[in-house]
């Protein structure tokens, strides 16, 4: 984590059609490196390039660690829209909130 202990931790909990908007992390709140533990529920990860155009969205399993640093830190928003389903490979998955 680029020699960075770290300092604080926030949680936040998203129920079936909840989500939050794009944003980047406050650069002099946090330190070059962020770490979101997904703990109860996969989720789907929004990533939004500046350029508009490139947009990625990335499955983050339940009981996985998603590490941002770089340009997912610092280039490109991220978000988790409100939806209560994500479509993966063809397949519809619910959000299941537990």
């Amino acid at each position: 984590m680029d020699g960075d202990k770290p300092d604080q931790i926030t949680m936040n909990e998203y129920l079936p059609g909840q989500g939050i908007a794009f944003h980047f992390n406050t650069h002099s709140a946090f330190t070059t490196t962020i770490a979101t533990l997904i703990i109860c529920s996969e989720v789907v990860m929004d990533f939004r390039h500046p350029d508009g155009i490139q947009n990625e969205g990335v499955l983050l399993p339940a009981r996985s660690l998603a590490v941002m640093s770089g340009a997912s830190r610092y280039i490109s928003e991220h978000a988790i829209v409100p939806r209560t389903f994500d479509v993966i490979d063809e397949s519809r998955l619910l959000a299941s909130g537990d």
